[in-house]
């Protein structure tokens, strides 16, 4: 026999698995050519230049900086170089917009370069692969997990590379001699909206320049990244009650409507 208790405690799993947060695919977002990234007007072709990357939801901006080798430097704008199918590297001021192969890398030859990666919303970085690389491919991942948004007051300009982890960025992980393998990252699962991809640097990575396995060294890194892939952290916004959120009403709604009818009526 069907009783109030069993559909109140049908109700409730039910209310649970359809309210609990849902579990979304992964996407990718590219950064070859043609097509999938397209570099915003504003400052284009020059430092401090963007690019807006299609293949998910959230959004995703790429822009580019780069600090030079000495204690006092600091973080400048730098250019985001599109290299077709090999994907973005980076050109620092020192190397020059018409620098060549390798530097046109991101790289950490008289200074370190570093991509920033802004997605509209937080997400769960997964995989990254790289499009070129030379003499070495050593990487250095963090996330930003500071309580005000980055670029709210002077992008990355005006840091010192050892601020940024007094500055609200945090070290994921360094991934050493990755080459054009797609390479798991982020072995945690935290999640940001913004994240620092480096040319390795020895400042940045920790105590410990051991990671998957291998371990980096002081070999220049050269490398141009393809792409990443991450899942989002919220559902993209569509502007209706999702399925699930339906379907949990819908039981709770029944359950009150049983209840209704096994209450005993007043007596006259």
């Amino acid at each position: 026999m069907i009783t109030t208790k069993h559909l109140l405690t049908a109700a409730v799993a039910l209310g649970a698995a359809c309210l609990a947060p849902a579990s979304f695919a992964a996407m990718t977002w590219g950064f070859q050519q043609p097509g999938v990234c397209s570099q915003n007007s504003s400052n284009a072709n020059n430092y401090g230049n963007s690019w807006a990357c299609g293949g998910g939801n959230p959004a995703l901006t790429v822009s580019g900086y780069s600090v030079g080798t000495s204690s006092g430097s600091t973080f400048a704008t730098a250019f985001v170089d599109d290299n077709g199918g090999y994907g973005f590297g980076v050109k620092s001021r020192t190397e020059g917009l018409t620098v060549t192969s390798p530097q046109h890398a991101m790289d950490n030859n008289t200074g370190t370069d570093v991509m920033l990666l802004s997605f509209s919303s937080s997400v769960i970085l997964r995989q990254l692969t790289l499009g070129y690389f030379s003499n070495d491919s050593d990487i250095t991942l963090l996330r930003y997990t500071g309580s005000t948004n980055p670029l709210a007051a002077g992008d990355l300009t005006g840091l010192r590379v050892g601020e940024l982890i007094t500055n609200g960025w945090s070290l994921v992980g360094n991934y050493n001699d990755i080459g054009k393998t797609t390479t798991n990252v982020n072995a945690a699962g935290a999640s940001s909206s913004w994240w620092l991809l480096a040319a390795y640097n020895s400042t940045l990575a920790g105590s410990s320049a051991s990671a998957n396995g291998k371990t980096a060294d002081s070999l220049s890194d050269y490398v141009k990244v393809l792409s990443v892939v991450a899942d989002a952290v919220t559902p993209p916004t569509t502007g209706r009650v999702s399925e699930p959120g339906s379907l949990a009403l819908a039981g709770m709604a029944l359950l009150g409507v049983f209840a209704t009818r096994r209450r005993p009526g007043k007596a006259a």
